[in-house]
């Protein structure tokens, strides 16, 4: 899905149309991208954790408030200029007027709002209601342009190659612009979606290459409406979700799908799994002509809202700016009352408007504001870089806990002391949250359970499995990672037997085949002995003696 942010006014760019940066080096588009249903900002109702379409469970104000709240906070604090909205209509928050007033607000404060449509999946233009632009509403009345799946079997979407459809959307896309002061529409077919009708096999095969079908199906979908679009509103936003990142091979020959879609349409690029030398390499650029990046952090659906990502963030916008991107979109669902997130908002803010900046350079600026002091903020910086590189584990808590609580005992000014607390207090939070995991299995019976059905670890704590005492000479475990995040963020897994990191090397490093059941584009990633299968790799190892602690996951 598409992520939108805002933009300062004075940090508006232009690019050039071979997407080369101006002397302001800064990014044109800033968007925040949002699900309606995962905004927390009203502190109110608990926002969902779903990734994708979730139901609205609050009361339908809280959708007004949560946006109003977000909007404040980025007019006043940050330099987005755009926030992407899934979930922009729905019956259960108010429908039209709820949408009105929330363009009506924004755009009062010179912030773009973008409602994502989806052109197959997502339910079209109106998410979810008896609505005449709503998907399943539509199909209910015209069941025979139904999607068709692999098995044969229609689905609750759109067929991306039937002439109704397409009419439809465009139709749909109309209203959009007709009855709300909208910046754009962020597009998604719905998550490698593949239409396997009679239709859309003969549409896929007149494109030439071989193309993952679902990027053909996706151009298919796109193309007609975001033309339309275009034609109707030619300064809006318009842009479309790839699902992944782009490669050296579609650099040196780009896909034919590329050409369906008109040039002055967006096109967004997954960058999560793309922040490093060797899947970007320097000089690295995408097929498409206008480009923004999509990144997955900072989101309860990723389970990253308390992740630490300042470098991570300098590193990708000095890229895309490098890349001629004319922006990136990250999450916006969760507020800056959570420390983590303050700092990724204002990261965020401070690179793209300046994506060759240093990591010195946002201490010195915006985190000695936050201090009232240079010192204190490099400090600080210090520390959340190294929780950023080793991860919010255990040992690294402990070692920040302890740089931080030293460097507030001898802060001078009030501010500084006020920030060193609220930075102590995350960390003594997220230490709490480990060690309230840490257990010790020591009754026979529940071993005994414990040796035949399995038990969990959650993730950084330690388990100890207390085994009776016998003949046994050989511990047998096979390990499995639950993989909750989505595509570029990979899990880690580290298994301790006695306080030694079980092997083989390789082993612990990544789960064996990553699999999800959601996304048939995701369909797998090898990592290590593909025969083991699943989200599995078996280790034997070794008994030292009876007690076997520190299983740590």
């Amino acid at each position: 899905m598409t992520r939108p942010c805002r933009i300062a006014p004075l940090c508006l760019i232009a690019l050039c149309v071979t997407g080369a940066f101006t002397a302001a080096d800064g990014f044109e588009q800033r968007y925040l991208w949002t699900w309606d249903h995962r905004m927390d900002w009203s502190g109110r109702t608990p926002g969902g954790v779903v990734m994708g379409g979730g139901s609205y469970t609050k009361s339908a104000d809280e959708f007004v408030d949560d946006y109003r709240r977000l909007i404040d906070y980025v007019h006043e604090h940050t330099s987005f200029n755009a926030i992407i909205i899934w979930g922009f209509l729905r019956d259960a928050h108010g429908g039209v007027e709820a949408a009105q007033h929330i363009c009506d607000y924004a755009n009062a404060r010179g912030i773009r709002i973008i409602p994502g449509v989806g052109t197959s999946g997502y339910e079209g233009c109106y998410f979810q209601g008896d609505h005449r632009y709503n998907v399943t509403t539509w199909l209910r009345e015209h069941p025979e342009v139904r999607a068709i799946g692999e098995d044969g079997t229609p689905r609750n979407a759109l067929c991306p190659s039937k002439p109704a459809n397409v009419q439809w959307l465009q139709d749909g896309c109309r209203w959009l612009f007709e009855t709300f002061d909208i910046g754009g529409i962020n597009f998604e077919i719905g998550d490698f979606f593949v239409c396997h009708c009679d239709d859309c096999r003969r549409a896929r095969a007149a494109i030439p290459g071989d193309a993952e079908p679902y990027y053909k199906d996706m151009a298919i979908s796109t193309a007609p409406v975001a033309e339309l679009s275009h034609e109707i509103a030619p300064d809006a936003w318009l842009s479309y979700a790839t699902y992944t990142g782009f490669t050296p091979a579609m650099a040196a020959q780009p896909p034919a799908w590329v050409e369906l879609v008109p040039e002055d349409i967006i096109c967004q690029w997954t960058l999560t799994g793309m922040v490093s030398d060797a899947a970007w390499p320097d000089g690295l650029r995408p097929p498409t002509t206008r480009n923004i990046g999509y990144l997955h952090w900072g989101n309860k659906s990723t389970c990253s809202v308390h992740g630490l990502f300042t470098a991570h963030i300098r590193d990708v916008c000095r890229r895309a700016a490098d890349a001629g991107f004319l922006g990136l979109v990250t999450y916006g669902e969760d507020p800056a009352s959570i420390m983590t997130m303050r700092l990724f908002y204002a990261a965020w803010s401070f690179f793209l408007d300046d994506p060759h900046a240093t990591l010195d350079d946002f201490a010195d600026g915006p985190l000695a504001g936050w201090f009232d002091s240079a010192p204190d903020a490099r400090e600080f910086l210090r520390i959340a870089l190294d929780l950023e590189q080793r991860g919010v584990t255990r040992a690294a808590l402990q070692d920040a806990l302890a740089a931080a609580t030293a460097a507030h005992d001898v802060a001078r000014q009030a501010m500084a002391r006020e920030m060193w607390g609220d930075f102590i207090a995350y960390l003594r939070e997220r230490l709490g949250e480990i060690e309230a995991t840490d257990r010790v299995i020591e009754d026979p019976d529940e071993v005994a359970a414990a040796m035949t059905e399995g038990f969990r670890v959650p993730q950084e704590s330690s388990t100890t499995l207390v085994l009776p005492r016998g003949d046994q000479q050989t511990l047998e475990l096979l390990v499995r990672v639950d993989y909750s995040m989505e595509n570029g963020l990979l899990p880690v897994m580290r298994l301790h037997f006695n306080g030694e990191l079980l092997g083989p090397g390789r082993a612990p490093d990544r789960p064996a085949l990553i699999r999800s059941p959601y996304h048939d584009g995701y369909a797998s990633l090898a990592a290590f002995d593909e025969e083991v299968g699943g989200l599995a790799g078996e280790i034997r190892h070794r008994l030292r003696g009876q007690r076997v602690g520190g299983a740590e996951v």
